[in-house]
């Protein structure tokens, strides 16, 4: 029984005791298991409900309480209170002996015979799932940056196809001899295959200037820069390449201009060779055929009028010669201060872009194919990008 129930057990009791001793005038001396009054004590009565008495004494208890109905009251309300009690320790005793038997259960050699396996199999799956996950995350971070890579790689490529693009329309139109075929060879050869920074010497020049081939205001030349070229990616995931600022992006773009003017006019020279051999030739075998003219005035006339046609001829063929570059696989001229691209038409709409607008930034941010050939080409641009031509300025 809880504590709180036997205090009041008690304190009931005595109240009765009391009240029975004052009521009874002539009290006998108490007996054992007796209390004044005739009344059992708060004990005696707890024995007897909980059935822990001897035959004896239950005997006695039973016949007081046949007689005394306080008392057969009290012992009717504590029975049911102990029968509580009794019950609450067997199902505690139960649960305990539950848990022992369900644990010992679960932890039968028969039930873990299947168990252990089924677990090795789920930590396993679940270990290959996230190495799987782990391998598919890193083989797309590769991917993304193999394909964002800056196309500046393709500088050098773009050079050769500039110089191989040249039309062949503007070398001359006698054929060389064999002699100056393989020094047009050799020269090609050697523009083709440009060794890193490598500046034209200067004796070649020299001797040019020396047989009046080559101009006294022209340029000794300009030191080719080494081609910019990156090494080809590993399939190794590398860190993620940092984006070339705007002044690198101009450096870049003025090396190149100067490479390819030096080129152009490298080309302008060996042409102007090739075309003062030819019509010196020319010139030799015209008295052979017509004869030489007695009249000096005349001789001298003819040739004066030859080379001021042969200058002529020179700057023609100057002005015809067009300045075209290559830049992401698109072929550009150069007219005025715009390139335009080979694909535009005349007469076709245009959508013009001013630089440094949100405009030009919104159209770099969709397309950055065309962002870089306007940061490489510079200036005014025409270029026509799928379908629709854009004229950046």
């Amino acid at each position: 029984m809880k504590t709180t129930d036997q205090n009041q057990m008690d304190l009931l009791l005595r109240a009765l005791g009391r009240d029975a001793s004052a009521r009874s005038p002539l009290a006998s001396p108490p007996q054992s298991g007796q209390e004044i009054g005739a009344h059992l004590d708060a004990d005696e009565l707890n024995c007897y409900a909980e059935g822990i008495v001897s035959g004896a004494e239950r005997a006695r208890y039973n016949k007081h309480l046949a007689d005394c109905d306080i008392c057969r009251r009290i012992v009717t309300g504590l029975v049911p209170a102990a029968a509580v009690t009794r019950r609450r320790e067997v199902a505690e005793q139960n649960l305990g002996w539950n848990l022992r038997e369900k644990l010992a259960a679960l932890l039968a050699p028969s039930v873990l015979r299947f168990a252990v396996p089924a677990l090795a199999l789920t930590a396993i799956i679940a270990i290959a799932i996230v190495a799987l996950r782990r391998q598919e995350q890193t083989n797309f971070v590769a991917q993304n940056q193999t394909q964002t890579s800056p196309a500046i790689s393709g500088g050098g490529e773009n050079q050769n196809s500039t110089t191989e693009n040249v039309p062949q329309s503007a070398m001359s139109p006698a054929q060389p001899s064999s002699a100056e075929s393989k020094e047009k060879n050799l020269s090609r050869s050697a523009g083709t295959i440009q060794p890193p920074a490598v500046a034209p010497s200067t004796s070649s020049t020299t001797d040019r200037a020396a047989k009046g081939l080559v101009k006294p205001g022209q340029a000794t030349g300009v030191a080719e820069s080494k081609p910019f070229a990156t090494e080809p990616t590993e399939a190794a995931a590398p860190p993620p390449p940092p984006r070339p600022a705007l002044a690198d992006a101009s450096k870049t773009a003025e090396a190149r201009k100067q490479e390819e003017d030096a080129d152009m006019e490298k080309r302008r020279r060996d042409l102007n060779y090739s075309r003062a051999r030819d019509e010196n030739e020319v010139a030799r075998a015209g008295p052979a055929k017509g004869g030489p003219s007695r009249n000096n005035s005349q001789n001298v006339g003819g040739l004066s009028s030859g080379m001021s046609r042969t200058a002529n001829k020179d700057q023609k063929a100057a002005g015809n010669a067009v300045e075209t570059r290559r830049v992401s696989g698109r072929l550009f001229r150069r007219e005025g201060n715009a390139w335009i691209d080979s694909d535009y038409a005349a007469g076709r709409a245009r959508v013009n872009v001013k630089r440094d607008s949100e405009q030009f930034r919104a159209l770099i941010a969709d397309e950055p194919a065309l962002g870089s050939i306007a940061e490489q080409l510079g200036g005014e641009v025409i270029v026509v990008w799928k379908g629709t031509t854009y004229r950046i300025h």
